[in-house]
């Protein structure tokens, strides 16, 4: 009896794998390419013109960060070499006055990276969209099906037929929302439990 059922799974799965080889001899196959973008970027003259560009701008805001570090550090010693010497209140001026250029020089800090950010993101889009462009033109021209970036493994070209978005969407079961105790109490119903009369 056990040598039947043996048997008879691995006569079944003998023709499973026979179905699916088939299947893929039937299907023509993938071209399938990458870039790396890390590459591109570095031998692409308008990215290092743009790299170029942004580097001009954060040296002057590291240059101006310096010379408000070194005020901060000349307040430092001011107040260590004449603590003795100085009354409190004159203590209380420095050291307030050391504490609010030590927040301006952190805000600054602060401030500046998030305009680093953005500088990069604005001087390195219109290089980015020629790259985008070039890839989907070289994605079509060579018929390619897949084209990703080996750098990151993302896909940056692929024809439509593999886009698999509006079936996962499809499938995707309703969400179900915790109802609070404080609905129950008042009365409240959910929009999506009344029932149509």
């Amino acid at each position: 009896m056990r040598i039947t059922v043996l048997f008879a799974a691995v006569v079944m799965m003998v023709a499973a794998v026979s179905s699916s080889f088939a299947q893929v001899q039937a299907v023509p196959g993938l071209k399938i390419g990458y870039i790396n973008s890390a590459e591109i970027l570095e031998k692409y003259s308008c990215a290092k013109d743009a790299e170029a560009r942004l580097k001009g701008d954060v040296d002057k805001w590291e240059m101006e960060a310096k010379t408000r570090a070194n005020e901060l550090q000349s307040l430092q010693d001011q107040l260590e070499k004449q603590s003795m010497l100085l009354t409190m209140e004159r203590k209380k001026e420095l050291s307030d006055s050391l504490q609010k250029k030590y927040a301006q020089y952190q805000e600054y800090g602060q401030k500046k990276q998030t305009e680093a950010m953005d500088r990069r993101a604005e001087l390195f889009k219109p290089v980015q969209d020629s790259i985008n462009k070039i890839i989907q033109k070289v994605g079509l021209d060579e018929k390619y099906d897949i084209i990703f970036d080996a750098i990151n493994g993302s896909v940056v070209y692929a024809l439509p037929k593999y886009d698999a978005t509006k079936s996962i969407i499809d499938l995707l079961p309703p969400c179900s929302v915790t109802k609070g105790t404080s609905g129950k109490a008042d009365g409240k119903k959910d929009a999506g439990s009344s029932k149509k009369k």
